[in-house]
């Protein structure tokens, strides 16, 4: 039998070690990795917050903890009020469904009440789980606070060294990287924010305007706002149709005003200003993504599951347009 090279021998033990390595690594985020997904994406959105107050207070540190106090106080209200009214909501809508059903066969949108059934059962399991595993969920929200106070203080950073070790010239780590910005920023700022505001303005309209279960229907536009081809119009002109038709009508005008003057505008200015006229959100990759990333990752995966998808797509398309890439050693 052949004996093994001393020098080939080493690197087999080489790549067996850090394979281990890179496994037991997993193993120990493993029970994080839903954590560090959520900083990852809320230290995005709140960086804008962030380098707008490290302008004014030159402290990267105070400045960070002080988005972070923000964010767990607007956090603990908004979780507060949903724990108490979601799943109260959510039995509400349901009997809603059943009562107004003749209603939606009416104006010919039947599929809408099983649709809006089905998302109000997914959230009152989810609400109902994590009320109880919320002691066991107290190490998860801490990891989750300590990564996105790196992220927000050196996340640029971490960026700039990443990019460094692409192996690709420089020309093409802008473009990639570029394309993958606009990525990211067109689905988390023109999709999540604007569906963040739309469903707000709902609830809110919904609440003023006698409507039931303001919040879970806002919950319910948030979602619809990201899937492509619903949109939140299914939601505020049922609403509209119902008041008029049981004769509340200054109710139903107010409905109508407020998707009128408010939420067609974010859908129609707003949205198509912040997703930016060079992404290219493919609502296929949106929708497949969203459903299967709530599937494999929670309620986090209906951003990270269409962000993944849509970076594989520019991916591909990298490759393609590129087919001489000259890798740099």
């Amino acid at each position: 039998m052949k004996a093994i090279p001393f020098e080939q021998y080493n690197k087999y033990a080489s790549v067996f070690i850090l394979l281990t390595i890179l496994f037991l690594s997993y193993l120990i985020l493993k029970p994080f990795i839903t954590a560090i997904l959520w900083s990852i994406l809320l230290a995005y959105m709140f960086s804008p917050l962030y380098k707008w107050l490290n302008k004014r207070i030159k402290s990267p540190n105070v400045s960070a903890s002080l988005v972070l106090i923000i964010f767990f106080i607007m956090g603990g209200i908004v979780m507060f009020f949903l724990l108490n009214t979601l799943v109260s909501e959510a039995v509400e809508i349901k009997n809603f469904i059943k009562v107004s059903e003749s209603y939606f066969n009416l104006i010919n949108i039947n599929f809408l009440p099983s649709l809006i059934s089905k998302a109000t059962d997914y959230l009152i399991n989810t609400t109902s789980n994590f009320v109880i595993s919320i002691p066991g969920r107290v190490l998860n929200i801490m990891v989750s606070l300590f990564v996105m106070f790196y992220l927000l203080t050196q996340g640029e950073e971490f960026l700039k060294n990443l990019k460094d070790r692409i192996p690709l010239e420089d020309k093409q780590k802008d473009y990639l990287i570029g394309k993958f910005a606009e990525t990211v920023h067109a689905l988390i700022f023109g999709l999540l924010v604007t569906g963040i505001i739309q469903a707000i303005v709902i609830g809110i309209a919904f609440y003023i305007f006698n409507v039931g279960s303001p919040i879970l229907f806002a919950i319910i536009v948030l979602i619809f706002a990201i899937l492509p081809a619903v949109g939140v119009p299914l939601i505020w002109i049922p609403a509209v149709i119902i008041k008029f038709l049981a004769g509340n009508y200054t109710d139903a005008l107010g409905i109508l005003l407020v998707g009128i003057l408010i939420i067609t505008p974010i859908e129609a200015i707003l949205k198509p200003h912040l997703i930016g006229k060079k992404s290219s959100l493919h609502p296929l990759a949106i929708l497949i993504g969203v459903i299967g990333g709530v599937g494999l990752m929670g309620f986090v995966g209906m951003v990270y599951g269409p962000l993944i998808l849509l970076i594989a797509i520019n991916l591909i398309k990298f490759i393609e347009e590129t087919k001489n890439i000259k890798l740099t050693v």
